[in-house]
């Protein structure tokens, strides 16, 4: 019988790479690379306070902040049943969400 950590190897690097990366961005304030480095506002800028708002009952302010914000638990879900599950009929959604958010991100960038 395999260990956890044998089991899940790839779950727990990840996991861990993450939490560094969020440390590091939380020490350095610098919240997006890109914008940071290149000055071009990424698609997800603005998600978690666009969520912020809505939570706070301010749904005209949080579409201000990301227009799709509320596609981020639906993209989040599929890339976690591709990745994780191996669940290959997520794809193609996933490539869907993918190209709005390119869209989007391009045409916020106008």
């Amino acid at each position: 019988m395999k260990s956890f950590i044998k089991r899940h190897k790839l779950e727990i690097t990840i996991s861990i790479v993450l939490v560094l990366y969020v440390i590091i961005l939380q020490v350095t304030k610098v919240y997006s690379p890109i914008t940071y480095f290149l000055g071009i506002e990424v698609p997800t800028t603005g998600t978690t306070r666009a969520w912020l708002q809505l939570i706070q009952g301010r749904i005209r302010e949080a579409f201000q902040f990301n227009a799709l914000f509320l596609l981020a638990p639906a993209i989040a879900f599929a890339y976690y049943q591709l990745a994780f599950k191996n669940n290959k009929r997520y794809t193609i959604p996933l490539i869907i969400f993918s190209f709005i958010y390119l869209i989007y991100g391009i045409i916020r960038n106008l």
